[in-house]
């Protein structure tokens, strides 16, 4: 596995959308984060130098302080010995019968895990992917962005992806 450069990893999810989202598996109650989850890594890796893939991890448990948190994304964990190319990335993915307040949970939910893994590991990058669907969400998750530079990395497809480094 390759160390994918974090730094890169706006620029990498905004030409995955443009590349690959499609409106209806937005549609998919319970489906598109996993989507995401899975066809951005496999399509970063198609695009990957040498066809080497890159150290993603799905669905892995941090260990913070003797408690054991799950994140949507691991990034470079296996591969790097250096906690600084190290990211824990929750990934959020707005539903189609989701209310504003369910989402506003699953998101303070994961800001809280990575907070903890955070106080535990100051130089691990830390953030929250959302998908967003409507203009509520988008609307609440831009407060928030700006109190915590986050970036709006695509708004032109019936949805939006807001990479949020928050903790």
């Amino acid at each position: 596995m390759a160390i994918f450069p974090i730094q890169n990893i706006a620029t990498a999810l905004e030409n995955w959308a443009q590349a690959r989202f499609m409106p209806t598996v937005q549609d998919v109650q319970w489906g598109w984060q996993i989507w995401l989850q899975t066809d951005f890594v496999a399509w970063i890796n198609a695009q990957a130098p040498a066809a080497t893939p890159y150290d993603f991890q799905r669905e892995v448990t941090i260990n913070a302080n003797n408690v054991n948190y799950r994140v949507d994304w691991a990034v470079n964990l296996q591969e790097s010995q250096n906690v600084n190319d190290y990211a824990a990335i929750e990934i959020i993915a707005q539903r189609p019968l989701a209310d504003l307040n369910t989402m506003i949970g699953e998101f303070d939910t994961a800001v809280q895990r990575l907070t903890a893994i955070k106080n535990a590991y100051p130089a691990m990058t830390t953030a929250v992917l959302s998908g967003v669907l409507d203009q509520d969400f988008f609307d609440w998750l831009t407060d928030i962005q700006n109190a915590h530079q986050g970036v709006p990395l695509v708004e032109d497809l019936n949805m939006a992806l807001v990479w949020s480094a928050i903790v």
